[in-house]
């Protein structure tokens, strides 16, 4: 989890680390993986992301593979309170402590609900009918569900 493993695998756990900086348990509200990415949400409402970056799934304004970078939100996002992703989604999904939902990553089939495919490498608003208050997501390399 955000480690230089030079294409080799990692036989036994490590601490988690950003820039091979060790993350401190008590800062980690939440983590979620996707394809070969790790999304990690802080206490503060700021998140970290690594791993792979090739369709902009980390959310960093770059197509850069990372091992630890912080996702870009617009100053009006405000803080994070969920992730969501899934075990094969190249996207990632972010509920705001005001109930808004960014969006960034993979969108070739509409993934991220913008009303178009282009795929996003910063976090943008998903919009939903009738003020929806989403409560969970969850993704997949296709399709999103949310409720």
């Amino acid at each position: 989890l955000c480690h230089n493993t030079e294409g080799g695998s990692l036989p036994a756990p490590k601490i988690l680390e950003s820039n091979n900086n060790p993350i401190s348990s008590e800062r980690v509200i939440s983590f979620k993986a996707g394809k070969e990415s790790t999304y990690i949400l802080f206490k503060d409402g700021t998140v970290t992301a690594c791993g792979l970056n090739s369709v902009g799934q980390l959310g960093d304004n770059t197509f850069n593979d990372s091992f630890g970078t912080a996702v870009s939100f617009p100053p009006s996002a405000g803080s994070v309170i969920y992730i969501g992703s899934g075990p094969s989604a190249e996207s990632v999904f972010y509920i705001t402590k005001g109930g808004s939902v960014y969006v960034s990553g993979l969108n070739d089939r509409g993934q991220l609900g913008l009303g178009n495919i282009n795929n996003s490498n910063s976090p943008v608003v998903a919009e939903f009918p009738n003020n929806a208050n989403v409560q969970d997501i969850s993704a997949s390399n296709t399709h999103t569900v949310t409720w």
